[in-house]
This record gives C-alpha cells, structure tokens and sequence, in this order.
C-alpha cells in the first residue's frame, strides 16, 4: 500500500511512513507489548496442553464452575 506524501507525486509506503513516525522509545514499548502477549499466549497454551488436558476435563458441559468439569 502507498500514500501519497505532502503535495509531492513521490508515493511513500505506508510502512515506511510508520518506520519514520517511531522514535525507539516507541518501537522499545511496542516490542514490550508483543512480548507480553506472546508470553501470554504461551502460558496459556502451556497450561492447555500440559494441565487441563491430561486430565481430561470437560468443557462446555452442564458443570458447576467456569464450564470445567472434572471426569466422573
């Protein structure tokens, strides 16, 4: 994608432009929001596959807290 900057017929990408627009504080901030999530995402897969699901928890059924259910 291209956008035309200032009044000048040179087009910019739309990349390029935001590159420019960050100082690195910025980039430094968004780098620490993606690692949160990231690290989030992993926890959470993490405790999915190594917790719940050896268990084997039901989910989504006729259950007394949060829709988890412990096998019978």
């Amino acid at each position: 994608m291209t956008v035309e900057a200032g009044t000048g017929s040179q087009a910019v990408p739309l990349y390029e432009r935001v590159r420019q627009a960050l100082g690195p504080r910025e980039w430094a901030t968004i780098a620490g929001m993606t690692a949160v999530i990231v690290g989030l995402h992993v926890i959470g897969w993490f405790t999915l596959v190594a917790v719940i699901a050896p268990h084997h928890y039901r989910f989504g059924t006729h259950s007394q807290v949060f829709g988890v259910r412990r096998p019978p």
